[in-house]
This record gives structure tokens, sequence and C-alpha cells, in this order.
């Protein structure tokens, strides 16, 4: 595999490489990705799990919902992920990449929680 992407959590503690180019890339305003982000919308990459690899630590998991998780840094708190266990997907979050331009967002999400003061 080659290594496309690369990014990791603030701290560096948790580092990982992407083997493919984002799909989809968007930012999402729903209430759930801004409280997981603590900002006014999350921006977030898809690519196949087996596109991804942590390269150095470990994610901890926060159970969203019945139905999805959220990777994080243990050490520093970083959300990095988000992704539906049973999906062939995760969401990487564009910020954590080491060069978020390379992962522009086509798409907008979420609209009906989107924050005043944001938009185009």
């Amino acid at each position: 595999m080659s290594t496309l992407l690369t990014g990791g959590c603030q701290c560096g503690a948790v580092r990982y490489a992407l083997d493919q180019q984002p799909q989809n890339v968007h930012v999402c305003h729903c209430r759930m990705c801004q409280k997981a982000v603590g900002g006014p919308f999350a921006i977030i990459c898809p690519v196949q799990k087996t596109a991804f690899r942590v390269t150095r630590g470990t994610l901890s998991y926060f159970k969203s919902s019945d139905i999805a998780r959220r990777g994080f840094c243990n050490v520093c708190g970083t959300p990095l992920t988000f992704d539906y266990p049973d999906a062939d997907d995760l969401g990487v979050l564009v910020g954590t990449l080491d060069e978020p331009d390379r992962a522009p967002p086509e798409n907008q999400y979420g609209n009906e929680s989107r924050v005043s003061g944001t938009r185009d």
C-alpha cells in the first residue's frame, strides 16, 4: 500500500496514515458533530477502513449513539474519527491531517443545525 495522507492528534500520541484519497469530503453542521469537535461544524473525509492505519498509539472510542462511535486520543482528547462499527468506511476529521488542504470539502450536511454566521 502507498501512503497518501498522514495525520494525528495534537500531542502526537496517536498518528495515522491513509492509503487512499478520501471521497465525498464534507462539512457536517449537525449538533452531534458540533459537540464532538467543540465548534460550529466538523469536516470529515471518508475512507475505507482497510485504507486507514494507526501508525502510533491507540485510538480510544466514545459511543456517541446507538449506531456510531468516535475515535479520539486518550492523552490529549483530540477527536480523530467517526464511524459506524459495521460499515466498511470511516470518517477522518480533516483538521487532524498533516496537510488538510489536500482534502477539500465537496458537500455540506446537517444544514438545519448550521450556526448563524457560518453561512457561505
